[in-house]
């Protein structure tokens, strides 16, 4: 069994500090645009939970209230009363 090896040890560590920091001294100059895209990735996830909890929170209309709504804004449009 000692002639085995292992995938773990042919692949290496899954996170190595050295390699690490080597990457972010090359994102180092980069530093606005760094920072623009991981704000941009968090707001965008922001964005996208935002209409589940929308519809959980929004109370429901129901069809009638909704075409009666949109009745009276019909006829506001178009002046009469």
């Amino acid at each position: 069994m000692s002639g085995v090896i292992h995938e773990e040890e042919v692949l290496g560590k899954a996170y190595d500090s050295r390699l690490m920091r080597r990457l972010v001294g090359y994102l180092r100059p980069y530093g606005r645009q760094v920072t623009f895209a991981i704000a941009t990735i968090v707001g965008n996830s922001a964005l996208q939970l935002a209409p589940p909890y929308l519809t959980k929170t929004v109370r429901p209309i129901s069809h009638a209230a909704a075409l009666i709504s949109l009745a009276i804004l019909f006829r506001r449009a178009i002046g009469s009363r």
